[in-house]
């Protein structure tokens, strides 16, 4: 990835892939009374793309970046340019297009120094309104970790009174969720992200979730839904030169 900008001398930072997207989409979501779940959104121009990096290197390497970053800082920029960035340095998400210069703002955490990797340095990046690439559609799920959560909430609250009598209060539907985490491939990732940024909380036919045969119990039928929950857990690897990434998905049936 080269780095450059306002007051820098352009140089080459190498990313490994043990980063996280710090992918948050403007949406809150709640659910209301009658097991449906509803989406307050602020918009996709709120939606926030950022990711915390550290880099390792001799002192001498990380004090000039610190006063590379820190010059453009005193230019009244606060504002880099990253381009060049290779297949392992999708650093914002597999969605956002890399394929020229990303502006993004920095903020820097204390130097520190470590036993065995030397010298390093915390670094926060943002993106400024980046490009993006990938067709919204939700991949097959096929992939999924061992330890899934998968059934009903039986939502019927019984009460006691001073006497031997009971009372209930039910709610309007037993609601259904789906919740696991998947490994997806570069392109199947880059359509998820798509998927959740633009879909916007919409309701949709359940997907084919491969190997569990009642997702939303045994008692319950195939429904629509809303993806409730997404986090990017970045990537895992690479796989015949091609990246891995894992992501954690809640499905919510909807009525």
């Amino acid at each position: 990835m080269i780095v450059s900008g306002t007051g820098i001398t352009t140089f080459n930072a190498k990313i490994g892939p043990d980063y996280v997207p710090a992918t948050a989409y403007a949406l809150q979501w709640l659910q209301g009374s009658n097991g449906s779940w509803f989406c307050v959104d602020r918009g996709a121009t709120a939606d926030i793309y950022g990711v915390e990096i550290s880099l390792y290197k001799d002192e001498a390497t990380i004090n000039n970046f610190i006063a590379q970053v820190e010059a453009n800082r005193e230019a009244g920029s606060n504002v880099i340019q990253l381009s060049g960035f290779n297949s392992q340095e999708h650093i914002f998400g597999a969605d956002v297009d890399y394929s020229g210069a990303i502006n993004a703002t920095a903020v820097m955490d204390r130097r520190t120094q470590g036993s065995w990797k030397g010298f390093g340095v915390t670094l926060k990046l943002s993106a400024l309104s980046p490009g993006f690439v990938g067709t919204a559609s939700l991949p097959f799920l096929r992939f999924l970790d061992v330890g899934y959560d998968a059934d009903a909430n039986y939502t019927v609250n019984k009460l006691q009174a001073y006497g031997t009598n009971f009372y209930f209060q039910d709610h309007a539907a037993d609601d259904g969720s789906f919740s696991g985490v998947y490994t997806f491939t570069d392109s199947e990732m880059a359509t998820l992200r798509r998927f959740v940024a633009t879909n916007r909380g919409t309701t949709f036919a359940t997907p084919a979730i491969i190997g569990v045969a009642k997702p939303w119990g045994r008692m319950a039928a195939t429904s629509t839904v809303k993806m409730t929950y997404f986090e990017d857990q970045g990537m895992i690897g690479m796989l015949n030169g091609v990246p891995r990434w894992k992501a954690k998905i809640t499905l919510s049936q909807c009525y």
